[in-house]
């Protein structure tokens, strides 16, 4: 990951483009950037964007946020749109989440993705409640969830006798895992 100065955001645009200065709104669909040495704002939709991070001050911890196209589930094209993911946990399985502000009780989605090879959601929660996968889901997520650690005989077949297996925590617990065998085996 490339570096930037301390308590200063970056853009990284799908042109090529760096923009480096303050964020000054983020959301799932845009976010707002003030460049250097300038008092005008710039506003870029996600689908101009490969990637952003914030850069580490008191108020805004050091985050990358990732462009991912989602399926629109209220489309009747069941059309792809992106959004701006935050990136939770770096390895060969990557851990995403976005939050859906719904007024009261804002919702957090996680997702897990491995070579860029799609995003899988495996659960959510709110300030409110847990929220529990019904069972047709929950057992699709999980049968999706093991696919990803194929290469990982012991960690798959584990994964697949563990009873807590569709906890969106218990998933992240066996993603870890991956990443770390993953790490150890391929440096």
């Amino acid at each position: 990951m490339p570096k930037i100065a301390f308590a200063q955001d970056e853009v990284l645009l799908t042109n090529g483009q760096t923009i480096k200065g303050t964020i000054t709104m983020l959301r799932t669909s845009f976010v707002r950037i003030r460049p250097i040495g300038t008092n005008k704002i710039e506003t870029h939709r996600t689908d101009e964007i490969n990637y952003l991070h914030r850069g580490n001050s008191t108020q805004t911890p050091y985050k990358y946020y990732y462009s991912k196209k989602m399926v629109s589930v209220n489309s009747n094209e069941a059309a792809t749109i992106p959004k701006l993911l935050q990136l939770r946990a770096w390895g060969k399985i990557r851990t995403y989440s976005y939050i859906e502000d719904t007024g009261t009780h804002p919702v957090i989605r996680y997702f897990i993705e491995k070579d860029d090879s799609g995003l899988i959601f495996i659960g959510f929660t709110s300030g409110a409640f847990n929220i529990q996968a019904d069972p047709m889901t929950a057992e699709e997520i999980t049968r999706q969830v093991a696919l990803l650690f194929e290469d990982n005989p012991g960690i798959k077949s584990r994964f697949e006798g563990d009873e807590k297996k569709y906890k969106r925590k218990k998933i992240q617990l066996y993603v870890k895992e991956y990443n770390d065998w993953f790490k150890s085996v391929h440096q």
